[in-house]
Formats: structure tokens, sequence, C-alpha cells
């Protein structure tokens, strides 16, 4: 090779010890080579798997499907508007009115609205002061909490969040609405011995 060819070329190595392929592997975690579509698409798989694995199959299966109209709306830096099951038992059915919105990397559902049906009696009640509640207390019921969860709540009016500080919340249904409350908090502590 000549020497004038290299001058404007800049040689890029590994650090010591280092080889390409890890210099890869951050360059792609740092999605460095993904188009913004590409990203988005990340973004809209991820949320999907997060979902099913909590257990809101309801809510990942209607993503998948409308996964184009998705990225696209997301692409154009636009909310999309969803709405659908969150969470049923043998007689209540939580539903949700919100939108998936783009937040830095992360596809996130906002709810905005959220329903309860008796199905015995077919009429609805406004879950909406639940998810407003949680949200106070840094609980995001996608994040933290599972169907299951949610589905206990529906049967038993009663929610316990684990974490540092147990959470336990009781719920009263009434026709105007379903209202939360916090009971108690538990500290865990650790026990050095068992964990030795």
């Amino acid at each position: 090779m000549k020497r004038n060819d290299l001058d404007d070329i800049e040689i890029i190595k590994p650090a010591r010890g280092k080889d390409w392929n890890e210099s890869l592997v951050l360059y792609k975690r740092f999605d460095m080579n993904l188009s913004p579509t590409e990203k988005i698409t990340q973004a809209v798989e991820d949320i999907i798997s997060r979902l099913d694995l909590r257990g809101y199959h309801g809510l990942s299966e209607q993503i998948q499907t409308k996964r184009n109209e998705i990225i696209k709306s997301l692409y154009q830096r636009l909310p999309y508007p969803f709405n659908g099951i969150i969470a049923q038992s043998n007689m209540y059915e939580m539903s949700g009115v919100g939108k998936l919105k783009m937040i830095g990397k992360e596809v996130c559902l906002e709810i905005e609205n959220v329903n309860i049906l008796d199905k015995c009696t077919q009429k609805n009640a406004s879950g909406t002061h639940i998810v407003n509640f949680l949200r106070k207390e840094n609980i995001d019921i996608f994040r933290n909490l599972s169907s299951n969860d949610l589905k206990g709540l529906l049967e038993k009016k009663s929610l316990t969040v684990s974490g540092p500080i147990e959470k336990n919340f009781q719920c009263t249904a009434s026709p105007n609405g379903w209202k939360l409350t916090l009971s108690t908090l538990k500290i865990k502590e650790l026990d050095m011995e068992s964990s030795l």
C-alpha cells in the first residue's frame, strides 16, 4: 500500500487484551449499527416477550398482530392507541385503554383508563384508581406485576407486591369503582446465616 492512501484513514484497533468480536458485541449493544426502524422493531419485540413472560398473553398477541402499524406509528413519533384485556378471573374481567409510546430505547404501555366488568351482572365499574394508586407507589403493572397477581386481586380483593419492602394492598369494590388502599408494609431482613 502506498503511504499517501493511508493518511486520511484512521485504523481502529481493539484495546490490548480484547479481540474484534468483543468490540463488535459492544458496537451492537449500543445500537451503533441499527437504523431507527430496526431499533423500534427490536423494542417492539422486547415488549412482546416481556408481556408474554408476565402472562399478559392477550396484549402481546394484539401487539404482535398489529406489529407493522405500531412500528410505523412509533417511527413517526406518534403514540399507538391500544385496548385489551389485562386480567380476568371467573367473576371479573379487567380491561384497559392506553397508548404504546417509545421512551428512549423502550416501548412502554401507558394505561389511561381501566374498566372492571362483573361477568354475572354485566356491569362495568372503573378500575382506573387501582392503576393510578399503584403508579403513585412506583409500581408498574406490566413490569412489577404479572397477570396472575391481578387475577388474584380480582378474586381475593388483596394484592401483595414483593421487593425490599413488601407491600400489601386491600381493594374495595363498589358500583362507582374499585379502589386500592395500602394495608401493611414489611421490611425484609436479610438473614446472614442462611445466606452463608
